[in-house]
């Protein structure tokens, strides 16, 4: 439900920045929402198929990064600074890594008035070569 909520903001964000072509998704999307809310649970699934760019990619799967992958999937953690004291690591390192991981569409950061939430959207990660 929350990741679905997600997608939702950010479609408005970008409709009301000029993406009107989007209206029919953002419909949809919010069609599912109000059944989820009336009917329980759903899954939402979208997939992506992304060639890889060892430049970028490369970071994903750095130690640090799988670490954080498995953080946010466990917690629900409210802040960057509360993932930050987690992993026992440096709050500026974290953003920036989650910087990375929103711009792969892995993550999405809610601002939530002074504090910024990260949110994990993938569920699943896979690799395919050839």
């Amino acid at each position: 439900m929350e990741t679905l909520r997600v997608k939702i903001e950010q479609l408005e964000e970008r409709i009301a920045d000029g993406l009107e072509e989007l209206l029919p998704l953002l419909s949809e999307l919010q069609r599912m929402y109000r059944l989820a809310s009336e009917e329980g649970e759903l899954e939402y699934e979208e997939r992506f198929i992304v060639k890889y760019d060892p430049k970028v990619h490369s970071r994903i799967f750095s130690e640090k990064t799988v670490e954080l992958l498995k953080a946010l999937a466990h917690g629900g953690f409210y802040s960057v600074s509360e993932l930050a004291r987690h992993l026992n690591r440096d709050v500026a390192n974290v953003y920036r890594d989650v910087k990375t991981l929103e711009a792969l569409g892995l993550v999405a950061l809610v601002r939530r008035g002074k504090t910024v939430k990260p949110v994990l959207l993938a569920k699943r990660i896979c690799l395919r070569y050839g």
